[in-house]
């Protein structure tokens, strides 16, 4: 018999998935695999009847033959599935549409086997998120929802194994308290932003030799320092050893007899020291005894492209700062409170006399540099791990009204006031398209319960636990809070902020700055236990004023954008609700100051209300209208702009 044991050949592992209403759940999917001598079936889906054992009315059954017949089969897969081994069919139970799901295939060629592929029909991803196929350790190998092919990297007549990884693909980036105070830029100082400006260059350049020989050297001299990127058809190049020197270059073959022959064409391609377009001053061919070699004379050739081919200059890496910095500028320009930590909906709600005298209610950050100030300060650092109190005092000095930033080392140490913060200026950099326009709605995330967590902790979108947490930190007692907001302790929200902070941190980078700041996704909703969303549905922007409301079930009312929009001065604004409900809606300025009611605490039936507001005694300008259903059951604010 002969034995194919770690061979370095290609295996093709061949799955064509034929997807049976991909667009509607539950789901199945055949998978047809060959090692191009034998095919195997395998079938893989959700279904609501399944349980995570052997299923025998949905056809989960069939051991394995002896090896080493070709075979394919599901194995088990811890978190995912108690299948054990040997089942041709793998149905995963049904929670919920977005829910992430993992199949392990485990596979092996016979003696006789070559190449295995998988392949499958285009239009995969057609029931939303990501269908991937990855190495074990979760290196991807395939996104399966934009190709139709793909070739395993080796073969065996013992068992391997891959994933099908099937889960949502909507991402992004965040940042924890840590994150947002040490924050440094391109020379290293804390708490600095780092400038638009170019500082560095690429380029391109293509050299013909134009000489009337075969040339086995170039020689090119660049406009500045430059570190090489490619070069071809040389396989060498030499410069001076000085980094800053490095404008000089000559290209050479490691095997003397190579050559670039006449009207050979030499592309170079490298990243410049400067902020300042990089070119190519001069070039020449030249032989292996004369350096240079000028064309005609002694007279330096200039390249027929003189400033490169996509030539053009680099900017440095951003960092929070200017996440923060250009946020603000969106977000909040000349705002009075900007991001504000605590409740602010309850003016007059603390009186002055004992046990309440003496209480300030919430800290707002006007601009991006309080954000800063309040979560650190230079030769003291941070709030200490694990600090969680409301603000009841500061350090030993009550105050009635609320207070602008103050720094950690002014204060009690909180670190979930720093945390909280933070959570904040997520959900605001989200809302702001700063984590690109499909994967805003950070805050309409759903919370999922991890095993420390209180019992209220189950299903809670995002925007409802930072209201939750304003009002502990306000230092709302039990028998204060509204209906719905459960009793929590500081530790309890510290550690479910923390989480969520840290479920999409990573390396920072973008995909744009120059035009529009895009900041790259850190992570997927699919590479995460902490939150998702419960349907392919896209999530829509938090409340506005820093009000977000607990909702123990999901959202039954939404807020249309008003129609039309610019107005001038009419415009209508509608509203659906799933149930007769009491009404409130009211119209504010930039500055959150009330300047219309149209609604106050009054009925509206069930289905689609429109409401028209005139605004033909209000200035030009951004104005937001705010929805309050049922005494705060459901709220959500939207932007709309009056030009006359």
């Amino acid at each position: 018999m002969k034995m194919f044991k770690n061979v370095s050949l290609v295996i093709g592992l061949c799955l064509i998935l034929v997807v049976a209403a991909l667009a509607q759940e539950p789901l199945s999917i055949q998978i047809y695999a060959t090692d191009g001598v034998r095919t195997d079936t395998l079938t893989l889906g959700l279904d609501a009847s399944a349980t995570g054992l052997i299923d025998a009315a949905l056809g989960e059954k069939e051991q394995p033959p002896v090896k080493p017949t070709m075979d394919t089969r599901f194995v088990s897969r811890v978190g995912y599935d108690t299948i054990g081994t040997g089942l041709m069919i793998n149905y995963h139970k049904l929670v919920r549409p977005t829910q992430t799901d993992q199949w392990r295939i485990g596979f092996q060629s016979d003696e006789n086997g070559h190449e295995m592929q998988f392949t499958w029909p285009s239009g995969l991803g057609a029931s939303g998120g990501v269908w991937l196929i990855t190495e074990l350790n979760g290196t991807i190998l395939c996104d399966m929802s934009t190709t139709t092919t793909y070739t395993h990297h080796t073969f065996d007549i013992f068992q391997q194994a891959v994933l099908i990884v099937r889960g949502d693909g909507k991402g992004y980036f965040t940042a924890t308290s840590e994150s947002l105070a040490y924050a440094v830029d391109q020379k290293g100082k804390i708490g600095k932003l780092n400038k638009k400006a170019p500082v560095t260059s690429e380029g391109t350049f293509y050299f013909k030799n134009e000489i009337t020989i075969p040339a086995p050297k170039l020689y090119v001299e660049f406009s500045q320092a430059v570190v090489l990127t490619a070069f071809s058809p040389f396989d060498v190049a030499t410069t001076d050893p000085e980094p800053k020197k490095r404008k000089k270059y000559t290209f050479t073959f490691s095997n003397p007899a190579n050559t670039v022959a006449i009207g050979e064409t030499v592309t170079v391609s490298g990243i410049g020291d400067k902020g300042k377009t990089l070119y190519a001053k001069k070039y020449a061919f030249g032989k292996l005894d004369t350096l240079p070699y000028p064309k005609k004379g002694g007279v330096w050739m200039k390249p027929a492209f003189y400033a490169g081919i996509n030539a053009y200059t680099r900017l440095p890496m951003p960092n929070w700062v200017n996440v923060l910095s250009d946020m603000f500028a969106v977000k909040y320009p000349g705002s009075a409170t900007g991001i504000i930590v605590g409740m602010t909906d309850t003016a007059g709600y603390y009186g002055t006399k004992a046990p309440y005298k003496g209480m300030f209610k919430y800290m707002f950050h006007k601009k991006y540099g309080d954000v800063l100030k309040m979560l650190y300060k230079k030769d003291f650092g941070v709030d200490a791990p694990g600090t969680a109190v409301c603000l009841n005092d500061f350090n030993g000095k009550g105050y009635v009204k609320g207070v602008g930033a103050i720094g950690p080392d002014k204060r009690k140490p909180n670190k979930l006031l720093a945390e909280l913060l933070a959570l904040k200026v997520n959900l605001e950099v989200s809302d702001a398209g700063f984590m690109g326009n499909a994967n805003k709605g950070f805050g309409r995330l759903l919370y999922a319960q991890q095993i420390t967590d209180p019992a209220w902790a189950n299903a809670i979108p995002i925007d409802s636990i930072i209201r939750i947490a304003d009002h502990y930190i306000s230092c709302d007692s039990a028998d204060r809070k509204p209906i719905g907001i459960p009793l929590a302790t500081g530790q309890q929200l510290l550690g479910i902020v923390s989480k969520i902070n840290s479920a999409f941190s990573g390396k920072f980078d973008t995909t744009s700055w120059w035009s529009a700041f895009v900041l790259k996704p850190a992570k997927y909703l699919y590479q995460t236990n902490v939150v998702y969303r419960p349907t392919w549905a896209e999530l829509e922007p938090s409340s506005g004023f820093g009000n977000y409301v607990y909702e123990a079930n999901p959202v039954k009312f939404k807020l249309d954008q008003n129609y039309p929009n610019p107005f001038n001065p009419s415009t209508i604004i509608s509203f659906e609700l799933d149930q007769d409900a009491i009404i409130s809606l009211k119209i504010f300025n930039m500055l959150g100051q009330e300047v219309a009611t149209l609604a106050n605490n009054e009925e509206f039936n069930a289905g689609t209300n429109d409401i028209e507001f005139n605004a033909s005694n209000l200035a030009s300008g951004v104005y937001y209208y705010q929805l309050i259903v049922n005494d705060g059951q459901f709220q959500q604010v939207k932007k709309m702009m009056l030009l006359k």
